[in-house]
C-alpha cells in the first residue's frame, strides 16, 4: 500500500497570536488541538517538478487564506507525485485520495482530472482543475461560465498564448522558417494550439510540421534526430505528455541552438532561451481562493466559472542567449518580468 506525503498545518489562535504546526509524514496525522473547530482534508495529484509549483502555491495561498479568516482551521494535503506515466497511474492516485474521503481534490494537468472525475463518480467530491488546455472542448466541463457538477479551476491559458509564443521566437529569430511540433499519437489536444498560431505561421510566411509520438523513447529517438537544415525550431503545444518530457525537448534545443520560446517559467529556469506563460506557482494561489469559495463559503464548485489564469510572465534567459549566440533585441528584453542574467 503507497504512503501519502501528508502535511497537516494546524492554525491555533493562542494569546492574541496565530501558532502553526507542520508535520510531513508517510501516513495520516490528525490534529488534537481543540481549538481548531474545523480540518479541512485536501487531496492534490500531480506529476513532476513544474507543477509542483501550482501545488506549492495553492497550498500557500490556502494556508493563508486560514490565518487571515475569523474562524480557527486547520487543514491536511494529501499529495500525490504521480510516478508512472500511464493514466492508469493518475486513477489510482485518485482513488488513493477518495478513499481517504478527502473534502476537496486539486487536479493538475488532463490526465489528473479525468482521474479524479473518474474516481468521484459516486461521491461528487469538489474538483479544482488546473489545465493547459480547454476544458471544454475535452469534455471536462459543460461550460466556462457553468462548468456543472463537481468541477471548477483555473486555466493555464498554454493553447491561447501559443500564437504570441511563436511570434516572439520569430521577433527573436526573423530567420525562423520552419517549425516542428511533437505531440502524442493518437490525441487531438494540440488542435486548439494550432489554431492558435495558424494566422502568425501565415502572417511571418513559418511552416508547421507535426510529429506524433507514442512513447518517451520514441520521443527522445525522433527529437535526437532532427537536424538545422530539417527545421529552424522546436515548438511546444498544449501536450501534458511532451510536458512532462520537457527534459527531451530542452536538450535538443540547445543541441541544435535553436530560438525557442517556453510555456512557463521552468523552460527558461532549466536553461532554454525565453518563456511566455503562466506563472505557475500564481494559479496555484489562484485556484486557491476557489477552494475558499467551496470548502468555506459552502459554495458549489459547478456554479463557478473555469477562471484564466491572471499571472503572466515573459522571462529571458540571457545566459541561454550567450550559450547559443543569440543575441536578443533590447526591446524585447525590456518587455521581460524576469531576466535572467547567469
Amino acid at each position: 500500500m503507497k504512503n501519502f506525503i501528508v502535511v497537516v498545518l494546524v492554525f491555533v489562535f493562542i494569546g492574541g497570536a496565530w501558532f502553526i504546526w507542520q508535520t510531513k509524514k508517510g501516513n495520516i496525522v490528525e490534529p488534537s488541538s481543540s481549538s481548531v473547530t474545523k480540518v479541512f482534508k485536501i487531496g492534490i495529484i500531480y506529476k513532476g517538478d513544474n507543477f509542483k509549483q501550482v501545488a506549492d502555491g495553492f497550498q500557500n495561498g490556502f494556508s493563508k487564506i486560514i490565518v487571515e479568516g475569523e474562524k480557527k482551521y486547520g487543514v491536511e494535503y494529501l499529495v500525490e507525485n504521480v510516478q508512472g506515466a500511464e493514466q492508469v497511474d493518475f486513477d489510482l492516485a485518485a482513488q488513493r485520495l477518495v478513499d481517504n474521503r478527502v473534502d476537496l481534490i486539486l487536479a493538475v494537468a488532463v490526465e489528473g482530472v479525468v482521474a479524479a472525475k473518474k474516481a468521484t463518480k459516486e461521491t461528487k467530491t469538489p474538483i479544482l482543475l488546473v489545465i493547459g488546455s480547454n476544458p471544454v472542448s475535452l469534455g471536462l466541463v459543460a461550460s466556462m461560465q457553468q462548468p456543472g457538477e463537481n468541477v471548477a479551476g483555473v486555466v493555464l491559458l498554454v493553447e491561447e498564448l501559443a500564437g504570441k509564443r511563436l511570434e516572439l521566437m520569430k521577433t527573436i529569430d526573423p530567420s525562423i522558417k520552419k517549425i516542428v511540433i511533437f505531440k502524442k499519437k493518437g490525441t487531438k489536444v494540440i488542435e486548439r494550439s494550432l489554431v492558435s498560431i495558424d494566422s502568425v505561421s501565415k502572417k511571418f510566411g513559418i511552416s508547421v510540421t507535426v510529429k506524433e509520438v507514442e512513447t518517451r523513447e520514441e520521443f527522445e529517438k525522433v527529437a535526437g534526430a532532427i537536424s538545422r537544415s530539417e527545421f529552424d525550431s522546436m515548438f511546444y503545444a498544449a501536450d501534458p505528455f511532451i510536458s512532462r518530457s520537457a527534459d527531451i525537448l530542452n536538450k535538443n534545443l540547445q543541441r541544435l541552438k535553436m530560438v525557442h520560446v517556453g510555456p512557463d517559467e521552468s523552460s527558461a529556469r532549466k536553461g532554454g532561451l525565453s518563456s511566455y506563460g503562466a506563472n505557475f506557482v500564481g494559479a496555484g494561489e489562484q485556484v486557491s481562493r476557489l477552494a475558499a469559495k467551496i470548502l468555506i463559503d459552502r459554495q458549489s464548485p459547478g456554479d463557478l466559472p473555469v477562471e484564466s489564469v491572471s499571472k503572466i510572465d515573459f522571462v529571458i534567459n540571457l545566459a541561454a542567449a550567450r550559450r547559443i549566440g543569440v543575441t536578443i533585441p533590447p526591446e524585447i528584453v525590456t518587455l521581460a518580468h524576469v531576466v535572467i542574467q547567469e
